[in-house]
């Protein structure tokens, strides 16, 4: 167990900030965008992140998450890492003392919304949620409410302690049964599984940094 713990504050050492340059490095792939957190210049390996929303069953989910690649940008976490237990190790402290990341995650979701504003956004997870985790999502959806003119027409829960919201930019009417039967198509996810299937098919030999 110390081992472990050696080798992560050995990462954390070595892992340098790039988030001052996060606009040189952005790569916009559409619906998602990506820009360098850190990096180790020894070895070259790299952490990004990811915002974005994009089609999970036919419905429009949005989505942040973390990649680590090599100097090759081949991927080094087996999957899309939502949980910021995991990309810890691999942010400097300097970026996590002054919280330059949920700042950076809301900008660019500002950027996606000026290029495109979706008729139905939906944001889930089938994990409880709690404390500073729920203020994020929530901050997520205030910038989609007040700065761009959507709805929040669902906020539930499961029996699992899951959160969903379900945002809108058109009025939902009685008669509008397509909309109405999109709403209620909801599967249970959880936000790795979510962000698999929403940057699981990206190139990331396109990364800069």
């Amino acid at each position: 167990m110390y081992m472990k713990q050696l080798i992560k504050q050995l990462l954390k050492e070595a892992m340098l900030s790039h988030t001052y340059d996060w606009k040189s490095n952005l790569v916009d792939y559409g619906t998602i965008l990506s820009t360098l957190i850190s990096k180790d210049d020894e070895t070259g390996e790299k952490l990004y992140i990811f915002v974005g929303f994009n089609k999970v069953d036919g419905q429009i989910n949005y989505s942040y998450s973390f990649m680590l690649v090599d100097e090759q940008n081949n991927p080094l976490f087996k999957n899309y890492v939502t949980n910021r237990s995991v990309v810890a190790p691999y942010i400097p402290n300097d970026i996590k003392n002054k919280r330059q990341i949920f700042p950076l995650i809301m900008d660019m979701t500002r950027m996606l919304l000026d290029k495109e504003l979706p008729q139905i956004i939906l944001r889930q997870t089938s994990e409880p949620l709690s404390g500073d985790s729920l203020k994020r999502y929530e901050e997520i959806t205030n910038i989609m409410v007040n700065e761009y003119g959507y709805t929040v027409i669902e906020e539930s829960k499961d029996k699992f302690g899951g959160t969903r919201w379900v945002l809108s930019k058109t009025e939902v009417k009685d008669n509008n049964q397509d909309l109405d039967e999109t709403y209620n198509i909801l599967h249970n996810y959880t936000k790795d599984e979510i962000a698999q299937k929403i940057f699981g098919g990206l190139d990331l030999t396109k990364l800069k940094g």
